[in-house]
């Protein structure tokens, strides 16, 4: 939309490949079961030339939610050898991941909070993400501008 020609980079490819979140008919029937809402964020606006890129779910069942998400990880790896399974510790959170060396596959596994799951390719996000929820760092929940356009224009 922002550019001066229209031509697919497919960044939604890549995207979907990267975070290990192919769209698929299986998703598109379970989801509505597992996931109550989704959102995205990002550090900057370059979805198409790349940048970090996270996917939060509020989840109605946060364990299957988890089993299902690691089962399309393992479905990835499976097609992708090069691809290493990972996992780690950012403070309290506990994360697991598949990446490969050029990060075409680079994807993060989190259970943030009760509810909440994160699938990111950025572990510094996902470092500010946990920072959020545990009142280290601000969200965009406590700032005067979010919450005047959340009361202006209510979800729903």
């Amino acid at each position: 939309m922002f550019e001066p020609r229209a031509e697919s980079a497919k960044s939604k490819e890549k995207y979907e490949l990267q975070l290990c979140l192919p769209v698929t008919e299986l998703s598109r029937l379970l989801g509505p079961q597992l996931i109550e809402s989704v959102a995205f964020t990002s550090s900057d606006p370059f979805l198409r030339t790349g940048t970090d890129l996270a996917v939060l779910y509020q989840a109605k069942n946060t364990q299957a939610l988890l089993t299902a998400l690691t089962l399309r990880r393992v479905q990835i790896g499976l097609k992708h050898p090069e691809a290493k399974a990972v996992e780690g510790k950012l403070g309290d959170l506990s994360y697991t991941g598949l990446v490969s060396k050029d990060r075409a596959i680079c994807s993060y596994l989190a259970n943030i909070g009760d509810n909440v799951v994160a699938v990111t390719n950025s572990l510094a996000q996902l470092k500010k993400l946990a920072d959020a929820h545990n009142g280290q760092a601000t969200s965009l929940a406590q700032l005067d501008e979010f919450r005047f356009f959340r009361q202006r224009y209510l979800h729903g």
